[in-house]
């Protein structure tokens, strides 16, 4: 039996997290795989999960800065974020890109600090997720700034037994790897191998798509299809 998903046909919910009525039912013992998957990349980089910074500047004073989600370069980010630190801090802060190593630098006029610890921005820029004091200047690895590298499709109703690493109430029904670039097709070839089963009669489908952080993806009012 195939049975074509498509967000639109959604009865609540967004296109990312949504429930289908299948009524009056299906059900297929034989179990299901999930067919070809097409995925606009439609998703910011930047959204409200990893769009804020909380620092200390010289002064001891926190202070946090909160920007708005969008699809940015790195580039463009950094231009955003600079200016709006250094106009709320006693001190001058600017972030700069080294293109050969790949890395950020965060620099100040005056003690510093990155309140790293539970920062999914921080990822994104190449630093580690922990607190950050004690000098003027921090130099990250390499950026990771192009997003999420696969997306979950997951859903909560059916069990399948492979659970995000970072929130096992969701069930991984497959994985897809971003294949395209921002306002393109996301597409994946039909999996072979039988994921779940349905030994009862099945009315409604919920359905949610996952970043590799957990975090619901905002596909900013586009429809995906499986």
């Amino acid at each position: 039996m195939n049975l074509y998903i498509d967000s639109k046909d959604r009865v609540s919910g967004t296109s990312s997290e949504f429930t289908l009525d299948l009524a009056p039912g299906i059900i297929d013992t034989k179990g299901y795989s999930v067919g070809d998957v097409a995925i606009q990349r439609s998703y910011y980089n930047i959204n409200e999960f990893n769009n804020s910074i909380t620092f200390t500047d010289s002064t001891a004073t926190d202070y946090t800065i909160t920007t708005t989600p969008g699809n940015y370069t790195l580039a463009q980010y950094i231009a955003l974020l600079a200016p709006q630190m250094t106009a709320i801090s006693a001190d001058t802060i600017t972030i700069t890109f080294d293109s050969i190593t790949g890395a950020v630098t965060f620099s100040s006029t005056g003690n510093l600090s990155l309140q790293f610890q539970d920062s999914k921005l921080a990822l994104l820029l190449g630093f580690e997720p922990i607190l950050y004091t004690g000098t003027t200047t921090y130099t990250g690895n390499v950026v990771q700034f192009g997003g999420t590298k696969k997306i979950y499709i997951c859903s909560k109703q059916i069990k399948t037994y492979n659970y995000h690493r970072n929130n096992p109430e969701y069930n991984i029904l497959t994985s897809v790897t971003v294949n395209a670039d921002f306002g393109e097709l996301i597409t994946k070839r039909q999996d072979n191998n039988i994921i779940y089963r349905l030994e009862n009669t099945v009315k409604t489908l919920d359905l949610y798509l996952l970043d590799d952080n957990a975090d619901l993806i905002e596909l900013n009012g586009t429809d995906w299809n499986t």
